[in-house]
């Protein structure tokens, strides 16, 4: 029983996690799967050793073991090497190729052991031994499971709403992930933004050419955000289940539930899993991207990615498309009043997808996904320009993306004689060297397009008051 429990048990934490993002058909799809390869295997070893068929069990579980965590270890042993010299560069920068050193250092250490003590242990027993303590694991994963759903329940905070429906004009609140500011993008990337810019300013946005986020990261940045631009207290930030629970109980939502908005989510960065905001609204059957979030830093995560980058670049592509076509029939779907749509579009963050012409990038190689992970790799000059090169490549295709659908917005609107307000804005900067000034990493696109009699106000605003000022414009 336990080499089932320990090729399905990354799933089933997972999906205890993760259980509002990810869809119950597709964990128990590759659950079945992973059972099927595990039963194969086992008839297999009774086929071809009837006698010590008990002795070689333990091992099969090891394997998996071995196989669902060798990349966190490699990690954590890549970020500790990471200065020294002496370390080849392609263990640090193919991660993949360190776990599976790791895994087969690992498997030969296990066969030694296993060689030892296969004369003095009693392997019936100890399989024994082992399903016992996997059906104590297995009871306690269904308690976590039962105490993160009442946990959960319990934290959902009632909104009341006012009895008077107050008109309010839609609010659409796009995230271009990791876009970021245009002075960064000219001096350290040497791309001139200013075509965007100023076909922004002329559909009547506010853009702040030199706009910085609190922080470097998503989850602390929009936290922030989303929390009237309050800071988090220093020895709470890196404790991912107090920022993850910040994000999503956050204190916007339920203000404008209070004032009567509809609130839209559309995002495929599997971030927010909120009480106050109703189910994901892009449907995209996306079964490799939901198969490697599955995975998680697995080694399987990293072979079947390798495998199938291709169809990874086409799905992701096809889901910032959906993001985009769903904002853009948004107004005469949902009306021009008292809507809330938060979009958080994952580019020109990785995956680096487009190419030089704005097409899905036709590259078969690994190299695309590695490149970007800069903070386990130590870069070369010419592994930092390939990375730039890409990513200007993501900034022309998004915003060629991106400016139609603001502007069929815009003129819907008024030809309802509604104006609406739209947030265009970068999570937080990119930075893809530690040579990098560290406020690189927090340097972002900031657009807003407001009612003309609130245009003059915007154009001072800073961005970490930004709902703070909403607010307040809602109010007048």
């Amino acid at each position: 029983m336990h080499t089932y429990f320990f090729a399905i048990l990354p799933l089933c934490w997972i999906y205890i996690k993760n259980c509002d993002e990810l869809p119950l058909q597709y964990i128990v799809t590759i659950a079945v799967a992973l059972v099927m390869i595990t039963a194969c295997v086992n008839e297999v070893l009774k086929r071809i050793c009837k006698k010590t068929y008990h002795t070689y069990l333990p091992l099969i579980s090891l394997g998996w073991v071995l196989f669902w965590y060798s990349i966190p270890i490699a990690r954590n042993l890549a970020n500790s090497m990471i200065g020294f010299h002496w370390i080849p560069p392609i263990i640090l920068t193919y991660k993949w190729s360190l776990a599976m050193l790791c895994a087969f250092i690992l498997g030969i250490v296990a066969l030694l052991a296993f060689r030892i003590l296969q004369k003095k242990l009693n392997f019936v027993k100890l399989n024994r031994i082992w399903n016992v303590w996997v059906i104590c694991i297995s009871c306690f994963l269904v308690g976590q499971s039962g105490w993160n759903c009442f946990h959960v329940k319990s934290t959902k905070l009632p909104i009341i709403k006012s009895q008077n429906i107050e008109k309010h004009p839609n609010i659409y609140h796009i995230i271009l992930d990791a876009y970021t500011n245009y002075n960064v993008l000219q001096e350290t990337y040497g791309y001139d933004n200013s075509d965007f810019y100023n076909a922004l300013a002329q559909l009547g946005f506010i853009c702040q050419k030199d706009s910085h986020s609190d922080y470097g990261g998503t989850y602390l940045s929009m936290s922030s955000v989303l929390n009237w631009g309050c800071q988090h207290p220093d020895e709470l930030l890196n404790q991912d289940t107090y920022l993850h629970h910040k994000l999503n109980y956050n204190e916007v939502w339920p203000a404008l539930l209070q004032k009567n908005y509809q609130l839209h989510l559309l995002e495929h960065a599997g971030v927010y899993h909120s009480p106050y905001m109703p189910a994901n609204e892009l449907k995209v059957s996306n079964f490799v991207r939901t198969f490697l979030s599955v995975t998680s830093d697995t080694l399987l995560k990293h072979i079947f990615q390798n495998c199938m980058l291709q169809k990874y670049y086409q799905q992701h592509v096809c889901e910032i498309k959906t993001i985009l076509a769903l904002l853009r029939e948004s107004p005469s779907r949902y009306g021009f009043q008292n809507q809330y749509f938060y979009a958080h579009i994952l580019s020109p963050h990785e995956p680096l997808v487009f190419d030089e012409n704005g097409g899905i990038s036709q590259e078969q190689t690994f190299e695309g996904i590695l490149l970007q992970k800069q903070q386990n790799i130590v870069a070369t000059d010419e592994q930092q320009e390939v990375f730039k090169k890409k990513y200007v490549n993501q900034i022309r295709a998004i915003n060629q993306l991106v400016l139609p659908v603001l502007h069929d917005i815009i003129n819907q609107h008024a030809e309802n004689h509604q104006a609406p307000i739209i947030i265009l804005h970068g999570d937080h900067g990119r930075s893809i060297s530690c040579k990098e000034p560290p406020v690189h990493a927090t340097a972002n696109l900031f657009a807003i397009y407001v009612p003309d009699k609130f245009r003059l106000e915007a154009a001072h605003l800073e961005f970490r008051n930004l709902y703070r000022w909403v607010f307040k414009l809602l109010e007048d």
